[in-house]
């Protein structure tokens, strides 16, 4: 709604980001002071130029050493909600390895939608596009269009071959 408002009366866009996720998580602050302190802080460097050179400053190795935490804590919040994924249902492995493999492909070969249509270099041209994408897709596909009782052959007493429909029954352990 903030969004739709925002751009009906001309304001900024609203953005959320992977990385605020990060500094949340990393530094287990949630609170909106520190946003509107943060605020404060950019009005007042972008009214004080020698001060916002100052900022400026700071070494990209700085930089890059906070943003690769920040990043770092992303992914592992990205792999701590795979953890509640139940990986014994073979249609769950295969939906997150051909996700996780088809963004790496298109992370570590950049190129690789350069001879697409414009439209589709948008989908196979980013990993985070492409890995989503598909993961959804396949989910579609495997837990609502696929779902079939999974079946077994077994062997009657007349020796002939019948399909039986597997059914996953658990019972109470009791120690007896």
């Amino acid at each position: 709604i903030a969004t739709a408002i925002g751009g009906i009366l001309n304001s900024f866009p609203y953005t959320c980001f992977a990385e605020n996720v990060g500094l949340v998580r990393l530094t287990q602050i949630k609170s909106r002071w520190v946003v509107a302190a943060a605020a404060v802080i950019m009005i007042v460097l972008g009214c004080i130029p020698k001060l916002a050179a100052i900022m400026a400053c700071v070494p990209l190795p700085v930089l890059g050493g906070a943003a690769l935490s920040m990043f770092a804590t992303v992914a592992v919040v990205g792999i701590q909600t795979l953890t509640k994924v139940d990986f014994d249902n073979q249609n769950n492995m295969i939906i997150v390895g051909t996700s996780v493999g088809l963004g790496m492909l298109a992370t570590a070969q950049p190129h690789i939608a350069d001879n697409f249509p414009h439209w589709a270099q948008i989908v196979f041209g980013s990993g985070i596009t492409l890995g989503s994408m598909s993961a959804m897709v396949l989910h579609l596909i495997f837990n609502h269009f696929m779902t079939e009782k999974p079946q077994k052959s077994a062997i009657n007493t007349h020796g002939t071959s019948v399909t039986v429909e597997a059914e996953f029954v658990s019972y109470p352990h009791t120690d007896h």
